[in-house]
């Protein structure tokens, strides 16, 4: 198995991002957090801004205007933007 997520992030308008990220990070109304490989099912709404790390550990933000909704579950993340 490896270490890593699949993810993606998307608009009303088109996919803003879409592949394997070592982790996925962003906040919510409680602070900070972040999704590593296998984390347990997890579901948010979330603010300001996305953070993915990518299998070489590049970071990469992407802001968020409004609100989003994350959802992490089997290895997978699914974040949908502008709710």
């Amino acid at each position: 198995m490896k270490d890593e997520l699949n993810l993606e992030v998307k608009s009303s308008e088109k996919v803003l991002f879409k592949g394997s990220v070592k982790a996925v990070s962003s906040i919510n109304e409680t602070g900070e957090f972040d999704i590593l490989p296998f984390h347990a099912n997890f579901f948010s709404i979330i603010k300001g801004k996305i953070v993915i790390t990518d299998e070489g550990g590049q970071k990469k933000e992407i802001l968020i205007k409004d609100q989003g909704i994350l959802r992490s579950m089997e290895n997978s993340v699914e974040i949908f933007l502008g709710i």
